[in-house]
């Protein structure tokens, strides 16, 4: 990522006027197509009081109308919403499965009254979260969307829930250590494209030139230092 581009991202991040509380969600679902027959099989969140809701069961209209009920105790002027890609795929699964499962998409509107807060949107390039994670030193992810297929199809719902509530703690664990970049100020420019030079070392290492390597190896151990400190 260029340095004008990272700068770019900063001034947007700075400029949104969100509201200080979050909610943290995270879905788990049998697939990707929610018109066609794949369905919710997990709903977690949590809010920065430690407020959790965790919900796996058969009957998906209990998950999603017990998710909403929860949801509603957070005024959406007070609350934004935070999630890993969930502008593109979480909050418009839940939404579509209202109008599949409940017949009617108005219970799902209100999901669109919360601020957004998208960490897919942070990077120009697509990141994983796990990757996110690894980068700014925080919990990775424990499995992939695959295994909790594997999870709901076994019938192991406890595992799955768990699975699913360390995606959303992860999720905040990263937005949390960000939202600490954003206030280094001067220096976030600096830390984040060490680190985006990082990942580049370990994925594309025949792009670093071989007398800047040291120099840049140790310019990236101090950053992630001072970032993980």
């Amino acid at each position: 990522m260029k340095t004008e581009t990272i700068q770019q991202v900063i001034q947007i991040a700075n400029e949104e006027q969100l509201p200080s509380k979050y909610i943290v969600i995270d879905i788990e679902s049998t697939g990707f197509f929610p018109w066609y027959g794949d369905r919710i099989t997990c709903i977690c969140a949590k809010d920065p009081d430690g407020n959790k809701f965790g919900m796996v069961h058969e009957a998906e209209d209990a998950i999603i109308n017990d998710f909403l009920c929860w949801l509603n105790k957070h005024d959406s002027k007070e609350y934004k919403i935070i999630t890993k890609n969930g502008k593109q795929f979480d909050i418009p699964f839940i939404m579509t499965r209202c109008a599949n499962v409940l017949e009617t998409i108005t219970e799902g509107i209100c999901l669109l009254d919360y601020p957004h807060f998208d960490l897919q949107e942070l990077t120009k390039k697509r990141i994983s979260l796990d990757d996110m994670a690894k980068l700014l030193g925080c919990t990775p992810k424990s499995g992939t969307g695959e295994n909790a297929i594997k999870l709901w199809k076994e019938g192991n719902y406890d595992e799955l829930k768990e699975y699913c509530m360390q995606d959303v703690e992860t999720t905040e664990e990263v937005y949390l250590r960000w939202k600490m970049l954003q206030e280094f100020g001067e220096y976030q420019g600096i830390i984040i494209e060490a680190l985006e030079d990082y990942r580049r070392w370990f994925t594309e290492e025949s792009e670093v030139k071989m007398e800047d390597k040291n120099e840049r190896v140790e310019q990236i151990d101090k950053a992630l230092e001072f970032v993980k400190n």
